[in-house]
């Protein structure tokens, strides 16, 4: 069994890789094969990943080594691959999601001029994503960040001669630098606290080191371990799109839209993964994770809020993704890391399926403008009994479940998320005055679904439970001023509110406001514009999207002016020629 393993691990990675090394040599010019070949790989990888779940489950880690680079007495790193219960999680998603965009691109891109060189850098961004989750050491997850962030530059450069590609390949890359400054950081800074690369010695020593001696930096005196754990939190940040670092996700919605996919299969939660995998190490930095959690806080209630005004049905679901990010790493500064896979592995899920139908959900848009008549105004209380209804709901399943909110990390908080995201959906049932059955019917699947994600949260921190060694972490909750967390919670609640009583009450000159506010990104983009500018020297980085919209329209208009003038002037020309 153990050869079996052995072979999966290698067709996971190895396929992928083949196939891109293939297109880079000269097939690329070949489109038919490339996706044959494309397709053909990540569907092995994504047998290989079942064939090592099952080996995980039944035997327990996969962990191999092919080989030791350096010498062993001194500087030495080995090659070879760790596939525990979390890497487990992230394959899965990241090769089933993989496949079905693999799929999914055949006739999306089909006629495309450049569907080949797509499909080698589609494949090597799977082959660098899965690389990431199932490194073995450090310096091999950080080659694959690389890596990763190599291959999305290129997808971004799909269409290299529209401007707005080139500006979102532009953000994306400064944003990737900074994470990577961070990330090299403490790379070296992890190899002079703890000797070594490896995931197994560092957590070891972890565990069994006592108080660290503090070493000065800058004139401060820090706690290394600390310090390590503060590094890797910014550059988790800049990957998973938290605010400010946020800009560059909107803007990569000019890639083909299979690539808007595969973003949440394992890229723009990489952060998050990043944080759970070196979690014995975050623990120790406290005031690092007490930051995510605000930052989280900042970067849910902001994406949250731009969504709403979203009239580019793909740019919505991009501060849709950035405001789950925001609640992902909450949960990261909260210590309930196991909610945080779940969170990830649901969302990459959903948000997946979201991009792929994104195209036939257009007839069906709530920002489709409607016509022939003035849109209906609700009461700004109208979500009141969907709100006791909800949490009638959520008590209910709390007290069946036997869910101890008070010991479970972030539970307080998860519970206020989830009365929150269900008084929007029976809200919007009673705004539509359905019937009372209905009404009852929706209710009882809400209160099905609650009890469903108590049971999965129970079920996936007992699977992850060898992973995520309680008795290696801090108790990061009691840490965290439970004042806060609650102040935290009820200022979302009176944003929840403050939004419906705004879109109830369109025409107040407060509400406008907000709405010029948030259709312009809170105008975090001209800041950053202004910031790089002064860095390098330039004035026309990173224009706003909506600036090159107006741009691009005007370009039209003026195109479609002077193919009206030609025409115009067509037939005289003619008559001068015949008089000739």
């Amino acid at each position: 069994m153990s050869s079996l393993f052995s072979s999966a691990t290698l067709f996971l990675i190895g396929a992928p890789f083949l196939v891109s090394v293939i297109g880079l040599s000269g097939l690329q010019s070949s489109p038919q094969k490339m996706r044959r070949l494309s397709l053909a790989a990540a569907g092995l990888a994504f047998l290989s990943a079942l064939v090592l779940a099952v080996g995980v489950v039944h035997q327990g880690t996969v962990d191999q080594i092919w080989g030791i680079i350096g010498n062993p007495s001194s500087f030495h790193f080995s090659v070879g691959v760790y596939v525990d219960r979390l890497s487990l999680l992230s394959v899965l998603l990241i090769t089933s999601i993989g496949f079905v965009v693999q799929k999914y691109s055949v006739r999306y891109l089909d006629g495309d001029q450049r569907q080949g060189r797509f499909f080698t850098w589609l494949s090597f961004v799977l082959f660098s994503v899965t690389l990431f989750v199932i490194s073995r050491n450090l310096l091999a997850l950080t080659l694959s960040w690389f890596l990763v962030s190599s291959g999305v530059h290129r997808l971004l450069l799909h269409f290299p001669e529209r401007e707005s590609a080139q500006k979102a390949a532009w953000r994306k890359f400064v944003i990737s630098r900074i994470g990577d400054t961070a990330l090299v950081a403490a790379l070296v800074l992890t190899y002079t606290v703890f000797g070594t690369f490896e995931f197994r010695d560092i957590f070891e020593i972890v565990r069994t080191h006592g108080a660290w001696d503090p070493i000065s930096v800058l004139g401060w005196s820090l706690n290394p371990a600390a310090l390590v754990g503060s590094l890797y939190v910014i550059g988790a940040m800049t990957k998973s799109a938290q605010f400010p670092f946020h800009i560059w996700l909107p803007d990569t919605m000019e890639t083909p839209t299979p690539v808007s996919a595969l973003m949440h299969a394992g890229i723009i939660n990489a952060g998050g993964f990043l944080i759970v995998r070196l979690s014995p190490i975050v623990s120790h930095a406290s005031f690092a994770l007490h930051v995510l959690f605000a930052v989280g806080a900042v970067t849910a209630f902001f994406g949250g809020l731009i969504y709403l005004v979203q009239t580019d049905i793909k740019r919505s679901l991009a501060f849709s993704t950035i405001g789950q990010m925001g609640y992902m790493m909450m949960q990261c500064g909260l210590g309930a890391f196991s909610a945080a896979v779940l969170h990830v592995v649901m969302h990459g899920f959903y948000k997946a399926n979201a991009f792929l139908s994104a195209a036939g959900n257009i007839d069906h848009s709530p920002f489709i403008p409607k016509t022939g008549g003035e849109s209906k105004k609700l009461p700004p209380l109208s979500k009141f009994p969907a709100a006791l209804i909800s949490m009638a709901l959520l008590v209910g399943s709390v007290v069946l479940m036997k869910v101890d909110l008070a010991q479970k990390p972030g539970g307080f908080f998860l519970a206020i998320f989830l009365w929150v995201a269900s008084t929007q959906f029976i809200g919007t049932a009673l705004s539509v005055k359905g019937s009372f059955k209905s009404i009852s019917s929706l209710s009882m699947l809400t209160f099905l679904g609650m009890c469903v994600y108590w049971t999965a949260l129970d079920g996936i921190g007992a699977f992850l439970a060898p992973v995520l060694d309680p008795e290696g972490l801090e108790p990061m909750v009691t840490e965290l001023s439970p004042v806060l967390v609650t102040i935290v919670g009820f200022i979302f609640v009176i944003a929840y509110l403050l939004v419906e009583v705004a879109r109830s009450q369109p025409d107040q000159k407060w509400a406008r406001k907000w709405y010029v506010l948030c259709l312009n990104h809170f105008y975090i983009e001209q800041i950053w514009q202004k910031m790089v500018s002064k860095v390098l020297g330039r004035s026309r980085l990173m224009p706003s999207f909506e600036t090159m919209a107006i741009q691009k329209k005007y370009r039209n208009q003026q195109l479609k002016s002077q193919d009206k003038e030609e025409i115009l002037c067509l037939p005289k020309t003619l008559k001068r020629q015949e008089e000739r």
